[in-house]
């Protein structure tokens, strides 16, 4: 469980303070992951090889509010270190006619899936 001290949630905003104690723990879970995996993993050459920084996550936001929280997460990362970056797509939350449109997991999930069946 995550700890919040009540004395920041009088300064800033419980979402902000959620958001980068969330970002500071996943940023070094997977710096630690990150680390293991390069020391153990060695070519038969016995040289490590190292995995390649940032390591890009592409998300579909599906133009909802997964957006906004994605890219303040991924700020959050960023200044923190961690090795994983989000490259978000479908972005556009301002446009409510765009929801869902062509993308998100209900359109592959309707659409697509439909489109595959007896093939």
């Amino acid at each position: 469980a995550l700890h919040i001290d009540s004395f920041y949630c009088e300064s800033e905003s419980l979402s902000s303070l959620y958001t980068l104690r969330l970002a500071t723990a996943f940023s070094s879970c997977i710096r630690e992951l990150f680390s293991f995996r390069s020391s153990s993993t060695k070519n038969r050459d016995g040289i490590s090889s190292a995995i390649a920084y940032p390591i890009r996550l592409h998300i579909d936001c599906a133009h909802g509010v997964g957006a906004l929280v994605f890219a303040k997460l991924n700020g959050y990362l960023i200044e923190t270190g961690c090795p994983l970056n989000f490259c978000l797509h479908n972005t556009l939350t301002e446009r409510k006619e765009l929801l869902n449109h062509r993308c998100g997991a209900d359109y592959i999930k309707v659409c697509l899936l439909s489109n595959c069946k007896g093939h």
